[in-house]
């Protein structure tokens, strides 16, 4: 597996904790989020990141582009692309007003279309809608 494949090129500044509870204090000690998950069917992990205010740096694939918006949240990077990543990744680490920038953007982001209210208010609107529409159809 992946520690076994970090063994064998000798890195050393890995850590794998294993399941974590305190998931919000780690995130608050992040100066960047990296996402380069390229399988993910709705990233959670990227919204919690992004709701914290973590600038990011993700992939460009599904599960993502429906959440992080490219250099305005986040950069995105091309999947499987590790120059491409590092690039990206440099880039942010080197622009602190650009991080400041995502930060907002990316909580704002969450308000706007991930927190439960704004879901439960959009389902509801739907609802709404269909019913109405349906109301007004002959029969």
């Amino acid at each position: 597996g992946i520690k076994a494949y970090s063994e064998e090129l000798k890195l050393n500044n890995l850590i794998f904790t294993g399941y974590r509870s305190d998931i919000p204090e780690l995130l608050a000690a992040l100066d960047i989020f990296v996402f380069p998950s390229h399988a993910e069917a709705f990233g959670i992990a990227l919204i919690e990141a992004m709701a914290m205010q973590k600038p990011s740096v993700c992939t460009a694939s599904e599960g993502v582009l429906d959440i992080a918006v490219d250099g305005e949240t986040s950069f995105l990077f091309e999947k499987r692309n590790a120059e491409d990543l590092a690039a990206k990744i440099k880039s942010l680490i080197a622009d602190p007003d650009k991080r400041a920038e995502f930060s907002l953007a990316a909580r704002q982001r969450v308000l706007q279309n991930f927190n439960i209210e704004s879901v439960t208010d959009k389902i509801t609107d739907l609802y709404k809608k269909l019913t109405l529409s349906k109301e007004k159809q002959p029969s």
